[in-house]
């Protein structure tokens, strides 16, 4: 008769690491996975980076609303500079949307809603009470 031995578990879980390891599958896997966590902590610095763009132009823009009486607010120079401002925050807003928006797509979540409006809104100018 002839020795049967009894077919090893060993051998068994030898051969799937060497598919899985040798095929370079799971290096692809784990690759792919360190390059998504890379691009997630790059994003969020970029998100940061704008986040703080954003406060910084909404402080200049409030000083210079704050900067002297009403009646320079209707001086051409302020005007123009105060829009400016304005313009580049909104695009700002934009930047950050977007880079919200990719940053939850890679990480699979839904994006978070970020209130960026920091400035505060002007007052009621030329009221007047009916007598």
């Amino acid at each position: 008769m002839q020795d049967h031995k009894p077919f090893s578990w060993v051998a068994i879980l030898g051969v799937l690491l060497a598919a899985v390891v040798g095929t370079g599958a799971f290096w692809q896997w784990s690759r792919l996975k360190l390059d998504k966590a890379v691009q997630a902590v790059q994003l969020s610095e970029q998100l940061d980076k704008v986040h703080h763009e954003i406060i910084l132009l909404t402080e200049e823009y409030i000083e210079l609303m704050r900067a002297g009486p009403p009646h320079l607010g209707e001086s051409g120079e302020l005007k123009n500079k105060l829009r400016r401002i304005q313009a580049r925050l909104d695009l700002l807003k934009g930047r950050f949307q977007e880079l919200e928006a990719v940053r939850a797509e890679l990480r699979g979540e839904s994006p978070r809603e970020i209130n960026l409006e920091f400035v505060p809104p002007e007052p009621p100018q030329n009221i007047s009470i009916p007598h």
